[in-house]
């Protein structure tokens, strides 16, 4: 079974998460390796490293929530004549998207909800 030190250390690769500490990370991974795992079909590797990136990309997104009440976090700022903005929410879309692609590619891996999916071809 995949460990949440093994998904911390995939989160510690990414440029913007490497100054945070490991403690901070762990519960976060922690939680998200939880809840993979109770996504997987019971015939699913769970040691696989597809079950470290999804559960991976599941931290990533509760990690970005967890700095947007940083306080050092801004909106903007102002260098001389240059003023730097982020904007936040596309951030959080684009860290969505990402975690959103990951499940996709695993589906094969995780149990079905139930529902159904309707596509149409021209």
């Amino acid at each position: 079974m995949i460990e949440p030190t093994e998904v911390c250390a995939i989160l510690k690769e990414h440029a913007d998460l490497e100054d945070i500490p490991a403690t901070e990370l762990l519960p976060v991974c922690e939680r998200a390796v939880s809840y993979v795992q109770s996504l997987l079909r019971d015939d699913a590797d769970r040691d696989s490293p597809r079950v470290a990136a999804l559960s991976a990309a599941e931290a990533r997104v509760e990690v970005f929530h967890k700095l947007l009440s940083a306080p050092d976090r801004f909106s903007s700022y102002k260098v001389g004549d240059m003023t730097i903005q982020r904007d936040i929410q596309k951030e959080f879309l684009i860290e969505k998207a990402m975690r959103d692609e990951a499940f996709l590619k695993s589906a094969d891996i995780l149990k079905d909800k139930g529902g159904f999916f309707f596509e149409a071809y021209p």
